[in-house]
């Protein structure tokens, strides 16, 4: 029996150190937009294409209308937010998912080249903090039903009856 009780112990401490990780690397990705948030409140005014000089005007063409930005935002929301929404419900292990700070912080950059940041910034924080949430939480589900499954061999019938449901 002590064998089996260090085995939890290693499997938890394991568990719990992968979590630690995800959780550490999400919530880093999610501080860091939040700073670039700020950054693109202190300038929301800023009209990057007027800044850009006339040959370099030419050679990239006219910004996106921030209508199309607005489209691809809400592509983007919906496509992040049935691929995640179909991780938890299938119980995949969570992965870092840092190339999405890029895709979150691109919209400012978008928004930015249009003139239009400041009409669009909520929309883009409240959406980025969205998906960061439920990123948050399928690291949590996951962890929860691991931890249900190899630690707590009891639970093992109750989500079975959960996942038959499905």
């Amino acid at each position: 029996m002590k064998s089996n009780t260090l085995f939890h112990h290693h499997y938890t401490k394991e568990i719990d150190e992968k979590k630690a990780i995800l959780t550490r690397q999400n919530l880093l990705s999610m501080i860091l937009f939040l700073v670039v948030s700020i950054w693109a409140y202190i300038f929301k005014d800023f009209h990057l294409c007027e800044e850009v000089p006339i040959y370099l005007k030419t050679v990239l063409g006219a910004p996106p209308p921030a209508y199309l930005v607005s489209l691809s935002l809400v592509g983007y929301f919906f496509s992040t937010l049935v691929l995640t929404l179909f991780a938890i419900t299938k119980n995949l292990e969570p992965k870092p998912q840092w190339g999405h700070l890029g895709y979150r912080l691109a919209f400012f950059g978008f928004y930015a080249m249009s003139g239009a940041i400041a009409p669009n910034f909520m929309p883009v924080l409240l959406l980025g903090l969205l998906l960061y949430a439920l990123d948050e939480y399928h690291i949590w589900a996951y962890n929860f039903i691991v931890y249900l499954l190899f630690i707590h061999p009891t639970a093992v019938h109750f989500v079975g009856v959960c996942e038959a449901a499905y």
